[in-house]
């Protein structure tokens, strides 16, 4: 797999000046999860999974992505279970590594108050998700 691989994403939008709270709220809370949450989010991924493989060419389609990919290939339901052993300590541990990463920033307007590239950078792999102190709202 490329060092460059990307497993998920985040999108923050935000009016110009809301950004460092909004994005400081969305971090600190995105890595606590509920069981709750957990279970309903494997549960969707599982329901996905299995009216994908409905349908023949998708089937066909999965078996060489995956013999392509790790030179085997899994049944449905050992994916399944494979997503079921997912546990809350699995989905931090993968959120902090991607936010170790270096950030992909897009944006768009007027960026007068968009935080610099690298206290973006600062903030994504801080434990707070807080901009630098050096960054000021109002200037």
């Amino acid at each position: 797999m490329c060092s460059e691989s990307d497993l998920g994403s985040a999108d923050l939008l935000s009016r110009p000046g809301c950004t460092p709270r909004f994005k400081s709220h969305t971090w600190s809370e995105g890595l606590t999860m509920e069981s709750v949450e957990l279970e309903r989010a494997k549960t969707q991924l599982m329901s996905m999974l299995m009216m994908n493989l409905e349908s023949r060419p998708v089937i066909f389609e999965d078996v060489g992505r995956q013999v392509l990919a790790t030179r085997s290939r899994k049944l449905p339901h050992e994916l399944c279970a494979l997503i079921r052993s997912v546990k809350p300590e699995d989905i931090k541990r993968v959120a902090s590594k991607m936010l170790r990463g270096k950030p992909a920033v897009a944006a768009l307007g007027d960026l007068r108050d968009l935080p610099a590239y690298e206290h973006i950078q600062a903030a994504l792999s801080s434990r707070d998700g807080r901009l630098p102190r050096t960054y000021r709202l109002f200037r």
